[in-house]
C-alpha cells in the first residue's frame, strides 16, 4: 500500500461511525422520545451521558444527518423546517445566553436582541414555525454553578427550559458527563421531564472467546 492509498483509507476510516449496542439503543431511544412527544402531545426528554471522547457528539451528528433541514411551501411562501438542532450550553449559562444559542440555531437574524421575555416569545414562535421536534443540548454540566466545594443547580435556566419544552411540546435531550446526571434528580420536576437515560461506554476489543464492541469491526 503506497502513501496515497494509506491516506485515502485513513480518510474513509475517519468518516466511519463504529456503532455498538449502546450507540444504537441511545440513537433509537432519543428519536423515539421525539416520536412519543409528537404522538402524546407531552414533552418526553432524555439524557445522553458519557465520558469525553466516547461518541456523544458523533451520535448527535448522526441524528442531525438523518433529520436535515429543508424548505417547504406553505400558504404561498417558502419556510425553512428545522426538525432537529444541536447547541452547546454556554458557560456561564444564563436564560438569555441559552435562548440566544437556540435562536441562532433557528437562523434568527438577531438572536441576542430584546429582553429575555421577548427572546423567549420569539423562540417559542420559531420552534413552532420551524416544526422542530427535537433539541439536542450538549454540555449540560454548565447548568450547574460549580464552586470549589459544591455544585449548585442553576434554577433559573432549568425552570426556563421546562417552560419552553412544556409550551412547545418538544422533546429535548441533555448531553453531558455521567457525574452530573444524579444532580438533575435534585429537581423532581426537571427529572420527570427527562425520564430516560442512555449511556455510551468505551469501545473495547475483547477476545475471540469474549468479543468486545470493536471485535466485529476489526475482523
Amino acid at each position: 500500500m503506497n502513501k496515497l492509498d494509506a491516506l485515502e483509507l485513513s480518510k474513509k476510516l475517519n468518516n466511519m461511525v463504529i456503532t455498538s449496542s449502546e450507540f444504537t439503543k441511545a440513537y433509537d431511544g432519543i428519536t423515539s422520545c421525539s416520536a412519543q412527544t409528537k404522538a402524546y402531545q407531552k414533552p418526553i426528554g432524555s439524557l445522553l451521558i458519557a465520558e469525553g471522547g466516547l461518541g456523544k457528539t458523533t451520535l448527535s451528528q448522526s441524528i442531525l444527518k438523518k433529520n436535515p433541514c429543508y424548505e417547504k411551501q406553505e400558504d404561498g411562501y417558502t419556510k425553512r423546517v428545522v426538525p432537529v438542532f444541536y447547541i452547546q450550553i454556554p458557560s456561564p449559562a444564563t436564560v438569555k445566553s441559552v435562548a440566544g444559542m437556540m435562536l441562532k440555531a433557528l437562523n434568527d437574524p438577531a438572536p441576542l436582541s430584546g429582553t429575555t421575555a421577548q427572546m423567549t416569545e420569539r423562540l417559542c414562535y420559531l420552534l413552532k414555525l420551524c416544526e422542530t421536534e427535537l433539541i439536542l443540548m450538549d454540555e449540560f454540566h454548565h447548568l450547574f454553578d460549580m464552586q470549589k466545594v459544591s455544585r449548585k443547580m442553576n434554577i433559573d435556566v432549568c425552570n426556563w427550559i421546562k417552560t419552553v419544552t412544556d409550551s412547545t411540546n418538544i422533546s429535548s435531550c441533555l448531553i453531558g458527563l455521567p457525574e452530573f446526571a444524579p444532580l438533575l434528580q435534585i429537581d423532581s420536576q426537571l427529572a420527570r421531564r427527562f425520564p430516560l437515560t442512555f449511556k455510551l461506554s468505551r469501545l473495547n476489543i475483547g477476545s475471540t472467546q469474549s468479543p468486545g464492541t470493536l471485535y466485529g469491526f476489526l475482523s
